[in-house]
């Protein structure tokens, strides 16, 4: 970012200026977590209403995590800054492309100022190849998704794509500020 000169320096710092001589970068920052319907077909909007100011060498980040299950979606998104070392990156991923169940997560790690400006889930959607719908089965599977909560043995069953079968699953997710 260059040198700056250090009586300047010294001057704006006593008038109460920042001075912008360091590798601090500023991120926006903020946390989503929405519950709901069809979020693999719809996109979601994901504001951040805060920045914040790394601490040296971060750098931003956004993320989010999908998972649709039958009749129920869950996203997960977090923008804020990150530990230094993270390499640029912008980068989908997907678990699980259904039919029945989807699971993706985008991940975007970036160096300049404010970069972490995605303003819905259409980044992650966007790169999605879902497996089209298939012929359905006769098989029925309990399928349960819960945000801080418990599934129960009377969750709701869907029919099945022909040729798969039903499984139990768990995902437990903690951490983050």
């Amino acid at each position: 970012m260059g040198a700056c000169h250090i009586q300047y320096a010294l001057l704006l710092s006593l008038l109460g200026f920042l001075v912008p001589c360091s590798d601090m970068l500023t991120c926006n920052k903020g946390i989503m977590v929405k519950f709901g319907i069809g979020f693999t077909k719809t996109a979601v909007e994901w504001k951040s209403f805060e920045n914040n100011i790394g601490a040296p060498k971060e750098i931003c980040q956004e993320t989010l995590l999908l998972i649709d299950v039958g009749n129920k979606s869950l996203i997960l998104g977090s923008k804020g800054c990150s530990k230094p070392g993270e390499k640029k990156i912008k980068n989908v991923q997907v678990f699980s492309a259904g039919p029945g169940i989807v699971a993706a997560s985008y991940a975007h790690f970036c160096d300049t100022e404010l970069c972490n400006n995605a303003t819905s889930t259409r980044v992650l959607l966007d790169s999605l190849s879902l497996a089209a719908s298939s012929d359905p089965g006769t098989l029925q599977c309990p399928v349960c998704l819960q945000f801080q909560g418990f599934c129960t043995h009377n969750s709701n069953f869907v029919f099945c794509p022909k040729g798969t079968d039903c499984y139990t699953s768990q995902l437990t997710l903690r951490g983050g500020k």
